[in-house]
């Protein structure tokens, strides 16, 4: 039955485009229609990408079944499925032929991809399921905001899932990044802000700002509550534990306490993954990085300050080795960089206050407290609640691995 309708609608819709009614095409109705008739399963989706695995074929979804992949679920109708190529080895051509065996033949009509992915080639069956194979514009501002295909980073690319199976798929924040440069439409919207929800991520600006495309009635309505859930979302952080300096700590919370109960720590990694989506995997992980993690001393000496926080700095050996553990976790979980991708520097610290009323002569205070010898010989995961309360989940010895070694 799929296959017939499709059949019909690819005969029907070029016929229509040579009549008056060629502007019914264009309608959002029409167009909505279109993609449920051309519409692909997941099921569909996971056949083109065994198929290019097979063939040896690197590949990651892209778009929407891309977006799908990260959150776990399925949204929404799809009308195809974006996959990104490397454009190298004759990638493109090897893509295509992969697919052929399963019906899917190059079309001659381009299809639609983001503003920083062309399209190389589409291929169409004869039920309608249609692939586009994307790569990255090569020279100039594409290059430098997406990369190209032959230079992507383990930071962009990631592993989601669908129906019940691990998919390659671009990254949180490479989605994001292929996000913007352009004027968002209300799926765009929705695609992003539910990834920002989901990964701890920073909105980008062109989305977070009323601006972009015209909105009215119940078209506000969806990213309205995608945003409520961006603010709701319980979040996750890998610190390391520094009860040494609770003296330290205890003299800046008589205004904006920094870590809402939490003993003093310095954070390794935050955002990590949302609380509710934490995963036996995630846990294992971490035991794992710990494992072979050596402890080392961590004496933290020097006061430092961003705007409206005041900080103490771990020498730096101990900083090294901080940052040395920032970039394995950020790693091994690509869609969770430092600091949600805001910055680029790496600063490990241990907040003292945070806020714009400190109390006067606090920094002196502290400083004759100095300095803090201790060492870091655990890792942390923190937790909060739907009351944003934060509690320690795990807590992960460093070395084990090396100490039960014969």
């Amino acid at each position: 039955m799929r296959r017939a309708a499709a059949r019909l609608a690819r005969a029907a819709f070029p016929a229509l485009r040579r009549t008056p009614l060629r502007r019914v095409t264009e309608q959002g109705w029409f167009i909505r229609f279109r993609k449920r008739v051309y519409a692909m399963e997941a099921t569909d989706v996971l056949e083109v990408i065994d198929a290019l695995s097979e063939a040896g074929v690197p590949a990651w979804l892209v778009g929407g079944w891309g977006v799908d992949a990260l959150l776990g679920t399925v949204t929404r109708t799809h009308g195809d499925a974006d996959v990104l190529v490397r454009d190298s080895s004759n990638g493109h051509e090897r893509a295509v032929g992969a697919l052929t065996p399963l019906g899917y033949a190059p079309v001659e009509d381009d299809g639609v991809a983001g503003h920083w992915l062309p399209v190389r080639s589409v291929v169409r069956d004869r039920a309608g399921r249609t692939v586009d194979l994307l790569s990255v514009r090569n020279g100039g501002a594409d290059a430098e905001r997406a990369r190209d295909a032959t230079t992507l980073g383990p930071q962009d690319l990631s592993v989601g899932r669908l129906a019940g199976r691990d998919v390659p798929c671009a990254s949180a924040t490479l989605q994001l990044r292929l996000h913007t440069g352009y004027r968002p439409t209300e799926q765009d919207r929705r695609d992003v802000l539910e990834l920002c929800s989901q990964f701890a991520l920073a909105v980008p600006s062109e989305y977070a700002s009323a601006g972009g495309t015209r909105r009215s009635g119940w078209r506000r309505l969806p990213a309205a509550f995608a945003r409520r859930r961006l603010r709701r979302l319980p979040a996750s952080a890998v610190v390391v534990p520094v009860l040494a300096a609770a003296e330290v700590v205890a003299l800046g919370t008589t205004g904006s306490a920094p870590a809402d109960s939490v003993p003093a720590h310095v954070t390794v990694l935050y955002p990590f993954v949302p609380a509710p989506r934490l995963t036996d995997a995630d846990i294992e992980g971490l035991r794992q990085l710990a494992e072979v993690t050596e402890p080392f001393p961590m004496n933290l000496a020097i006061v430092g300050r961003f705007p409206e926080v005041l900080y103490l700095k771990p020498e730096r050996a101990a900083s090294l080795r901080l940052v040395s553990l920032t970039e394995a976790l950020a790693a091994r979980w690509p869609s969770f960089p430092p600091y949600g991708g805001r910055f680029t520097a790496i600063v490990p610290h241990l907040t003292i206050y945070e806020g714009r009323s400190e109390p006067e002569g606090l920094e002196a205070r502290v400083v004759t407290h100095l300095p803090v010898e201790t060492s870091a010989d655990e890792l942390w995961l923190l937790v909060q609640d739907e009351r944003r309360r934060w509690s320690i989940r795990e807590r992960f010895r460093l070395g084990t691995r090396s100490a039960n070694a014969p």
